[in-house]
């Protein structure tokens, strides 16, 4: 009976140790794996699809239209001064070959003949100082007749200068100018859209600019006018 006991003990006791050595095997099948974290999905910040260039834009820079007909005047290019002037205001030359002044309203530059010695317009370039950048001013230096010679300009400062185009909208030459190729309506709409003003004191001669219905800045008038030779 002894040997009987303890063989079914001795079952008992390997039954029970098997039970425990299966449990942790079956928790380790159902268990479900732990998988490594999946990365999310992150919105990258794609490159911006190619667009097209934007078309340039006109030049609406004074200092680049200036330097434009400056260059211009250098090379002696008229294609390039041409460019500047506005087809339906043209470009209107003051100039005083006498007692009265004489307001020329040109189209084609080349054409144009000053009434000194019939030179044609690009020859103020060999009057003119080099001046790419005028000095800006709100006011032109003032000018004195009696101090003018030996040297002296006349004006207060020498130089090249930028400016306001205000007072040559207020210059009243019509009554007594003596006009070609256009009207006084049309030369005063002119006038009324200058806006700047270069002016070069070694001459007296003064640029004006204003822009024209594109918004470019165009080259309206050009006073070449020595002050106080009339």
């Amino acid at each position: 009976m002894k040997t009987l006991a303890f063989i079914l003990g001795g079952l008992v006791f390997l039954s029970s140790v098997g039970c425990q050595s299966e449990a942790p095997t079956q928790q380790a099948v159902e268990a479900p794996m732990a998988l490594p974290d999946t990365p999310k999905a992150t919105t990258s910040a794609l490159p911006p699809k190619a667009s097209t260039p934007p078309a340039a834009a006109a030049d609406t820079s004074f200092l680049a239209s200036w330097q434009q007909f400056h260059q211009a005047l250098r090379q002696q290019d008229t294609v390039a001064l041409q460019a500047l002037v506005d087809p339906a205001a043209g470009l209107w030359i003051l100039q005083q070959p006498g007692a009265l002044p004489l307001l020329s309203r040109v189209s084609r530059v080349t054409a144009f003949r000053r009434e000194y010695q019939q030179l044609p317009l690009l020859s103020i370039a060999r009057q003119l100082v080099d001046c790419p950048a005028p000095a800006s001013v709100t006011q032109f230096p003032q000018f004195d007749c009696g101090a003018q010679g030996e040297g002296r300009s006349g004006f207060a400062q020498e130089g090249c200068f930028a400016g306001p185009g205000a007072a040559f909208q207020t210059l009243d030459m019509w009554p007594y100018a003596t006009l070609r190729g256009g009207t006084a309506a049309q030369g005063k709409a002119a006038q009324q859209r200058v806006l700047r003003t270069v002016l070069q004191t070694n001459t007296g001669f003064r640029f004006h600019f204003g822009r024209g219905a594109d918004g470019r800045w165009r080259l309206l008038y050009l006073d070449l006018r020595v002050p106080c030779s009339a």
